[in-house]
């Protein structure tokens, strides 16, 4: 699982993908707090588990949380979260070269 999204390992899209309950529709969302993103088309259970891409290119740095839920026709809602941190800027770095000058 990752828990971190850094300069490396920056996409534009990324799969989302479980298990769920056959023939149900799943919503799947991705949020920072401020703004939430989904897939174009929030995907259907089939044989057990669902697929689908969801573009977070217009999600800041920060804190993510990716979200798939599910309701039965009881009305009973299954939801799992997965929390990620966005960080994608690398750190600042100087250094100072030392002087000729003997220690």
């Amino acid at each position: 699982m990752v828990s971190f999204i850094n300069a490396s390992s920056n996409l534009t899209a990324y799969t989302v993908s479980g298990g769920c309950e056959t023939g149900l529709a799943i919503t799947v969302s991705v949020t920072n707090g401020a703004t939430t993103v989904n897939p174009g088309t929030q995907p259907t259970c089939s044989s057990g588990s669902y697929s689908t891409t969801v573009n977070i290119s217009s999600l800041a740095d920060g804190p993510l949380t990716f979200t798939a839920a599910q309701t039965d026709a009881a009305g009973n809602v299954g939801q799992q979260d997965v929390l990620v941190t966005q960080d994608t800027v690398a750190p600042t770095l100087s250094i100072s070269v030392p002087s000729s000058t003997p220690i």
